[in-house]
């Protein structure tokens, strides 16, 4: 079941998304993230040194 979700996501042409669904006029679709991806946001924490397990129980 997750893997038919994930490909119906992928497989989605611009047609099938509107502005509403992605939150911006810009967007055109779907693409799969790799974990490598989300390492900005990890340096990004680590620069502000933010604790994460507080902002999640806030």
């Amino acid at each position: 079941m997750k893997e038919r979700i994930r490909a119906a996501f992928l497989e989605m042409t611009p047609e099938d998304v509107d502005a509403a669904t992605l939150g911006t006029e810009d967007a055109v679709g779907y693409v799969e993230a790799t974990d490598s991806d989300y390492d900005v946001i990890r340096d990004l924490v680590d620069t502000l040194d933010l604790d994460l397990e507080q902002l999640a129980n806030q």
